[in-house]
């Protein structure tokens, strides 16, 4: 295994109740693991450039964007190849993603050579990623169903080849999301609330884990796009509300699980507060990450500053954290005309 310390292995995880917060000893051992194969994201403040807008907090933008694969699930892809013995390693492994969890995959296997066998059930709407994967080595297969189908599909496909089926939002997950969390408070202790995107929850479930063990009270907020509403609805509720939809629309369709997953769930849902986000929102806050902080984040990557953007209101007094994850940037047809210019101008490096 890659974990230079031995720690925080399989037998370490079952210490975790099912509704508990991943103990602050476990993070920090998570985090020892991802060392020299996950980065450390680079903070970086509100600019001169967004002084004086009425509409802009104090914030700083993790820009964990930046990070391998573009996305803070790099971190739980690879502690859950780490999790494996080598025998696992070599049956293969195989899971359901809506694309960045697949991907983040792909781009851990380069530290296990003996993993030679990576199977990712895709929805069949996302054709860029169906096309790409193959090339770096994953068997793709398309599923018209729901999230939960595709898991269904996953497990099937692990039982009958033997592989192990990785759960995208499952321990591991969380812990790396925690990781993500603990590094912003590191650098900036004073934070009086983190802002991240919702999918499934595991990054939700992470940072209220990361920020529960925090010496000053700091607020999580979910920022969830509206024609994906199921993790607003579910914290609503206060139940998990499931939505049968093989099709999600929106500019961040791949936020759009279908419902809020089991295991994080017990975990965040009565510690955060949420709000929802129209496309409008999110386009703005693309723009307004490659025009302040010089990042071309992909729409589920800059929901969250869409959020801050749109409910300063809503935000406490202090700076914010804003979590800027899900991507970088693959087509620019979902800026402003100028902003497209300015890509183009600048020659700005799009995802693959």
């Amino acid at each position: 295994m890659w974990s230079p310390s031995g720690v925080t292995q399989k037998s370490d995880y079952a210490v975790i109740d099912y509704h508990s917060l991943i103990p602050p000893s476990i993070i920090a051992a998570c985090q020892t693991r991802l060392a020299g194969a996950a980065r450390s994201t680079p903070m970086t403040p509100a600019p001169l450039s967004a002084w004086g807008e009425d509409q802009v907090p104090p914030h700083y933008v993790k820009a964990e964007c930046l990070q391998s694969a573009g996305s803070h699930t790099y971190r739980g892809a690879f502690l859950a190849l780490d999790d494996l013995d080598p025998p696992q390693l070599r049956r293969g492994v195989v899971a359901a993603s809506t694309g960045p969890y697949a991907l983040a995959l792909m781009y851990a296997r380069r530290y296990w050579p003996e993993l030679r066998r990576i199977t990712v059930v895709l929805p069949n709407s996302n054709s860029s990623l169906s096309e790409l994967l193959p090339e770096l080595g994953a068997d793709v297969r398309l599923h018209s169903g729901t999230s939960r189908d595709r898991e269904r599909a996953a497990q099937r496909i692990a039982r009958e080849s033997g592989q192990t089926f990785l759960l995208t939002s499952g321990r591991a997950a969380v812990c790396g999301a925690a990781t993500v969390a603990r590094e912003m408070l590191n650098e900036q202790p004073d934070l009086a609330a983190i802002i991240a995107p919702v999918g499934s929850g595991a990054l939700l479930a992470g940072i209220v884990s990361a920020a529960a063990a925090h010496p000053t009270p700091v607020r999580v907020i979910g920022a969830e796009p509206l024609g994906a509403g199921t993790c607003y609805s579910s914290h609503q509720t206060g139940t998990r509300v499931l939505v049968r939809t093989s099709s999600p629309t929106g500019l961040a369709a791949d936020l759009d699980h279908g419902a809020p997953a089991r295991y994080p769930w017990h975990i965040w849902r009565d510690r955060v507060d949420m709000v929802q986000v129209t496309d409008a929102d999110i386009r703005a806050a693309m723009d307004y990450l490659l025009w302040h902080h010089h990042l071309g984040a992909s729409a589920a990557g800059a929901t969250a500053m869409a959020a801050a953007l749109a409910f300063p209101d809503r935000l406490p007094d202090g700076p914010v954290g804003v979590l800027c994850s899900g991507g970088p940037l693959a087509s620019t047809s979902h800026l402003s005309a100028p902003s497209s210019r300015a890509c183009a101008w600048a020659d700005l490096p799009l995802a693959a």
